[in-house]
């Protein structure tokens, strides 16, 4: 990458920057790759995120709340919106919301779990909170286990399921690729 690139780069939000990489790497496969290609979606396995019959355990975010400094370093601070690794006990896995919408959280479970996650709790609002589990997948939970699995903590912290089903899925298809081009 250019420096004066990488300069401009740095300017951006940590989401705009995401999208300034995803941008120049579609344009690099375009132009190396001859890459054609294009999503769509299909019927496939995901989870819908809704409200447990216990009470939901989100605490809504206070308008211009200042959060803390991340543990990178103690210098960056952590960005309101978003859904952060946090540091955690020995095998156990922790988020926090900073005044996330749900949107915040199902993209980290869908992230966490190789499947969508669709949001149907009906919440609109931005939350704080905690989220800590197990970091074995599939490590059951019980008097063995230091933490709970995902699906029991996201239950019993945030007062929410998971519910396995059907639904759309993004798939991505190449309509045409050749042999990349030389440098």
């Amino acid at each position: 990458m250019d420096p004066s690139v990488a300069v401009e780069l740095g300017k951006l939000s940590p989401t705009q920057q995401e999208i300034a990489r995803e941008h120049m790497l579609q344009g690099m496969l375009a132009d190396r790759f001859k890459l054609k290609a294009h999503s769509e979606k299909r019927e496939g396995s995901v989870y819908f995120l809704s409200i447990a019959k216990t009470p939901v355990k989100l605490k809504l975010a206070r308008p211009g709340e200042a959060y803390p400094q991340s543990g990178f370093g103690g210098r960056v601070p952590y960005q309101a919106g978003s859904v952060v690794m946090a540091k955690s006990e020995p095998g156990s896995t922790k988020r926090l919301g900073l005044g996330a919408p749900m949107e915040g959280l199902t993209s980290t479970l869908s992230a966490w779990l190789h499947r969508p996650v669709i949001d149907k709790t009906g919440l609109t609002g931005k939350y704080d909170f905690e989220l800590q589990w197990t970091a074995s997948e599939g490590a059951e939970s019980g008097p063995a286990a230091n933490w709970p699995s995902l699906f029991t903590a996201v239950r019993e912290q945030l007062g929410l399921k998971l519910v396995p089903g059907k639904g759309p899925v993004p798939f991505l298809v190449i309509d045409h690729v050749e042999m990349p081009s030389g440098n």
